[in-house]
């Protein structure tokens, strides 16, 4: 269809048709535009009237309107998102979307822009709405890339906070490029190597960190052993994180079978947990298998 489209030029009969159609209809519409079908003023200004239904209902939110990202090239774009910005309906995760969208397009939206995501960094902001304001602050330059940097670091390492705020806006943090990637690499890690922190707490982060990869691989390896071999340690989270520590891959995963085998025959381990513990073993060692399947059987009895 979009080939189609181009070949016919703006103004092509069958999109027009497309947008003014049923809500299915114009949302395909605005989908070809949006991938770039070539649109004249009265598509683009019936697609940019549909883009304003959708957000202000709540159906559209920050990805349907990050597709707009080609089209700002277009005044009558720019203009429409400008009153989005301003119109008092559209949520601010949707706004800072904007924000994004308008960067670099007129130096008074690039102060506007500013000055809304510092706003909404506040601390009486709800922290998904920090972290998505920050990081798209970061995209404004070196200065506030920085600023940016150390909102989403205080958030990541503040310990009043709960697991998901501070989860959050670590992922934020290591979206900021090679610097943002270590200062969230080494909150993570504190969390997860702290003694007395919640073992699931603990475990989540650990995760996290694994999740980077690179050298955090072998810091996510350290904090798993230690959860897995640590006996006062609930057993949910020690076959976990052995099983986290066999998906680091190469010479983790080793390493990772001997723990689970171990906690397969650990007597402490509920059924339940020794039968998940062997099943993953076996996974790394295929000579279990019929161990594996033997003890789950036992377990589901």
């Amino acid at each position: 269809m979009l080939h189609y489209l181009h070949r016919q030029g703006p103004g092509a009969t069958l999109l027009t048709l497309a947008l003014h159609g049923g809500r299915d209809h114009r949302d395909r519409a605005a989908e070809l535009i949006a991938q770039g079908a070539p649109a004249d003023d009265a598509q683009l200004a019936a697609y940019l009237t549909h883009v304003e239904e959708r957000t202000l209902v709540g159906d559209w939110s920050s990805g349907q309107l990050q597709r707009m990202a080609g089209l700002t090239r277009h005044p009558p774009v720019r203009d429409h998102l400008l009153r989005l910005l301003e119109h008092p309906a559209v949520p601010r995760e949707v706004k800072i979307t904007v924000v994004g969208l308008l960067r670099g397009c007129s130096p008074d939206t690039h102060d506007r822009g500013v000055a809304l995501l510092t706003g909404w960094m506040a601390e009486d902001q709800p922290v998904s709405v920090r972290c998505a304001a920050a990081g798209c602050l970061a995209r404004f330059g070196a200065s506030h890339h920085t600023r940016a940097a150390a909102a989403l670091h205080a958030l990541a390492t503040d310990t009043t906070r709960g697991t998901n705020d501070r989860q959050r806006a670590a992922q934020a943090l290591a979206q900021l490029g090679v610097e943002g990637r270590s200062l969230a690499a080494d909150a993570l890690f504190t969390r997860a190597a702290e003694p007395g922190r919640d073992p699931f707490d603990r475990l989540s982060a650990m995760r996290q960190l694994a999740g980077l990869g690179g050298d955090q691989r072998a810091r996510a390896a350290e904090v798993a052993q230690a959860l897995a071999t640590t006996p006062a340690i609930p057993s949910r989270v020690r076959v976990q994180a052995a099983t986290i520590l066999a998906d680091l891959g190469g010479e983790y995963r080793s390493r990772a079978a001997d723990l689970l085998r171990a906690l397969a025959t650990d007597p402490a381990i509920e059924k339940s947990e020794q039968a998940l513990a062997l099943a993953t073993a076996a996974a790394v060692s295929p000579e279990l298998r019929a161990a594996a399947t033997a003890l789950q059987n036992q377990a589901t009895d």
